[in-house]
């Protein structure tokens, strides 16, 4: 199947410059991309679902053909749908089993879901969501792993906490 659109599900609690880059290299290769987090019940994250949309917003502005958006149906939904082809940033090892197998219980929903990884590049590896909450909830400097309209966002969330 010959894909247009491309989309990069996540949690994005908050979105970090690794998440950027996959984006920006993906925007490069789809004439749309949509950047969708995903409801969770389960996970508790730092930031609302609003919040996290709105620094996906910010994030993203610079891009033409992102779409951002929260959704609560299945990421092979999503996909089928919309037909795109899922984009997932792979770090390492570990990264990519856990994506393989994403891969296949989605194939195992819809058949004709598909999914390219995109490895991170070597200056954003470290970076995850997790690494960021922790340099937030500790007041440390947010450059290395924020993108500056985030950084921006959370500093005014912190002053309203």
């Amino acid at each position: 199947m010959k894909y247009r659109a491309a989309m990069i599900p996540g949690s994005f609690d908050p979105v970090t410059l690794g998440h950027v880059d996959v984006i920006e290299r993906a925007a490069a290769m789809f004439d749309t991309v949509y950047v969708t987090a995903f409801k969770n019940a389960e996970k508790h994250g730092m930031f609302t679902d609003e919040e996290k949309l709105e620094m996906l917003k910010l994030a993203t502005a610079h891009l033409d053909n992102v779409v951002c958006s929260m959704e609560s149906i299945l990421v092979a939904e999503f996909a089928h749908v919309n037909h795109a082809v899922i984009v997932k940033g792979i770090r390492g090892v570990s990264d990519f089993d856990y994506e393989t197998s994403l891969f296949h219980i989605n194939r195992a929903i819809y058949a004709d879901t598909d999914t390219i990884f995109i490895p991170a590049k070597q200056e954003v590896q470290h970076i995850s969501s997790s690494f960021a909450r922790e340099m937030i909830r500790y007041g440390h400097p947010l450059d290395n792993c924020l993108p500056k309209p985030v950084i921006a966002y959370v500093e005014a969330w912190k002053k309203r906490q």
